[in-house]
């Protein structure tokens, strides 16, 4: 149990607006971050781009949870 929880703050220190800006397939993102143009410079699919901001949610999630604990945490 506690394992678990340790992994999902793990993964949230990563902020959403950062988690596609080091993928290579990717050359232009908008405020939020989300990748707007694949590395040709072509506009990323609607279809993909509802993929990767199902991806982005989720790594909002986990992001606003390891704040959250840390806020908990300092004094």
């Amino acid at each position: 149990e506690d394992n678990k929880r340790l992994e999902k703050l793990e993964k949230g220190k990563l902020s959403p607006s950062d988690m596609f800006k080091k993928n290579p397939d990717y050359s232009a993102w908008d405020e939020q971050g989300l990748p707007t143009l694949d590395k040709e410079g072509v506009e990323v699919a609607k279809s993909k781009k509802k993929k990767l901001q199902k991806e982005w949610d989720g790594q909002k999630k986990l992001f606003d949870a390891y704040n959250e604990y840390l806020a908990s945490k300092s004094p």
